[in-house]
């Protein structure tokens, strides 16, 4: 049913995606020392936090983890002044947000997955946006600027990457 080749396949396929291969009659000291491949352990759970009415736009663009009650409130007195800052329990749980900044007009960002992975023994957790944009036939308004696109994550890491992904939607 299977030949050696495909098992082998099977093998570094499982090691990929569950993060480690139980080779019988090795112990741990043997193995001791080999490279553990990167795999994702779970994606995490995030809630997005709705936007105030009145909201501005920030003038540069931003990824950034905030791990702190300090920061956060900063952050959010900045693209909301005057408003009470959400309370959020840095314990547990993080804050990510994203901007494009006041030129990219008509375009719009959102983070699509926030997800935990591991290269040997070193957590990571990964946050994935996408950046749309009008194409270049499109028709319009340059009176609207996205707001940043905050979220609390339920997971604390202090190693934290961003991935953009730019997508472009043409019209009609």
């Amino acid at each position: 049913m299977y030949n050696r080749k495909s098992m082998g396949l099977i093998a570094i396929v499982s090691t990929m995606l569950l993060g480690s291969l139980v080779l019988p009659g090795k112990t741990s000291a043997e193995t001791e020392g080999w490279i553990s491949l990167p795999y994702i352990d779970a994606n995490i759970p995030f809630a997005v936090i709705p936007e105030p009415e009145g909201g501005r736009t920030i003038d540069y663009a931003l990824d950034k983890a905030i791990q702190d009650a300090e920061s956060w409130s900063a952050f959010w007195n900045e693209i909301h002044p005057g408003e009470p800052v959400p309370v959020i329990d840095f314990e547990t749980k993080m804050v990510v947000a994203t901007a494009l900044g006041g030129g990219n007009r008509s375009s719009m960002i959102e983070v699509t997955r926030v997800e935990k992975s591991r290269l040997g023994s070193s957590p990571l957790t990964k946050v994935r946006i996408r950046e749309t944009r009008p194409g270049l036939n499109c028709v319009v308004p340059l009176i609207y600027a996205p707001p940043p696109h905050v979220l609390i994550v339920t997971e604390k890491d202090d190693d934290v990457s961003f991935r953009r992904t730019n997508v472009v939607r043409n019209c009609p």
